[in-house]
């Protein structure tokens, strides 16, 4: 398939540290369709949703990776203030392309963050979630085998971590309470059915539990 983007290196800013970021900007047409943001599990970087974001931006659309806190290029360190980051880059695509409408699209730790963010915002019509791990999943006893896997550098995963501070952002929250806000928004979801920490069950939890209409 011939490639009709093209890439832009960017940085946001998030708190107290810069997120390195990278621009798929589609240049086959003037009327573009969507902005989706894609971000990643916990231990992964934007290598891994590159060939993702090439082939949705082929399809006349802007895709926008970054790399959280303590993860990839990014100084700093994952902690609770790790899901300021998404926030950021919402602002900053809204900022960006300010009649675009905005989809958030995240895998894992990503995608249960994009469910967060999506109901504070008009902008945002839609959710794509790629194997989420919600909340409830989180025990403290899954949790030691997470950061276990991440000690391990485990498939490739690598981050910065503040294992205590970031699992308040578990511990604290819930994603039932957003899917219940998550009305007039679209919402595909996607789950590997070998995920060994969250099972395929609970994908139909999270599409039972929210508020959009179903097909």
């Amino acid at each position: 398939m011939v490639e009709m983007f093209k890439e832009k290196d960017i940085e946001i800013n998030a708190s107290n540290v810069v997120l390195p970021a990278k621009l798929y900007i589609s240049t086959e047409s003037s009327d573009l369709s969507c902005l989706v943001t894609l971000s990643y599990g916990l231990g992964g970087n934007m290598a891994w949703l590159e060939q993702k974001a090439m082939d949705i931006c082929n399809s006349g659309n802007i895709v926008l990776l970054f790399d959280f806190r303590g993860h990839g290029e990014t100084d700093g360190i994952a902690n609770e203030e790790i899901i300021n980051d998404l926030q950021a880059v919402v602002e900053y695509a809204k900022n960006l392309y300010k009649d675009v409408p905005i989809i958030l699209g995240g895998q894992c730790m990503g995608g249960l963050f994009s469910l967060h963010e999506a109901v504070k915002d008009d902008r945002v019509i839609g959710v794509i979630g790629m194997s989420i791990t919600p909340e409830w999943v989180v025990t403290a006893q899954i949790w030691e085998i997470v950061i276990r896997n991440m000690e391990d550098m485990k498939g490739g995963h690598k981050v910065k971590v503040d294992k205590d501070s970031l699992y308040k952002v578990f511990r604290d929250r819930d994603v039932r309470q957003s899917l219940k806000a998550l009305k007039r928004k679209s919402l595909l979801l996607i789950h590997y059915e070998k995920d060994e920490i969250s099972s395929v069950e609970n994908a139909w939890t999270i599409f039972q539990e929210a508020a959009c209409e179903k097909t």
